[in-house]
């Protein structure tokens, strides 16, 4: 999914890519690519629904050469329990694109996932922030295991 350039983004998202897993015991993989280098401050949300009711169940954030962090959710604004000790997720920040590693099998062995995510920087204005699709809107789904 392609995402216009927003001049007015704190940090701004141009691409989303979703991968599925190539077989069981493997990562599907999330791609979010970016219209300059990652740079500190830099902080990305991706929410999943991994069981297509269109509400988050798992919400993942990390800013840019730092730590990230997993938590359950049942909705954007809410996060449920840290469940990054899982190791579930992974994400990764470098040079013009983000990496999201999910292990479908570790959180439910979903049959398909989609996305939202978010962009944003640390200490930008308000309202700088920029959402692929759209604000609080998934993706179309994509199956979680090839196989």
């Amino acid at each position: 999914m392609t995402d216009p350039v927003d001049e007015t983004a704190a940090f701004d998202t141009t691409a989303v890519v979703m991968r599925s897993a190539p077989s069981a015991g493997r990562s599907a993989v999330v791609v979010v690519s970016h219209p300059r280098p990652v740079a500190p401050g830099d902080i990305l949300d991706v929410w999943f629904d991994l069981d297509g009711d269109r509400a988050p169940d798992l919400h993942v954030v990390g800013s840019a050469f730092s730590e990230y962090r997993a938590f359950e959710s049942t909705a954007f604004d809410d996060d449920g329990r840290d469940v990054t000790a899982r190791d579930c997720v992974r994400l990764a920040m470098q040079g013009r694109a983000s990496r999201v590693r999910l292990a479908p099998d570790c959180v439910g062995d979903p049959r398909s996932f989609s996305v939202a995510v978010r962009s944003s920087a640390d200490g930008a204005e308000p309202g700088t922030e920029d959402w692929v699709p759209r604000p609080e809107r998934f993706t179309r789904k994509v199956l979680a295991v090839l196989a």
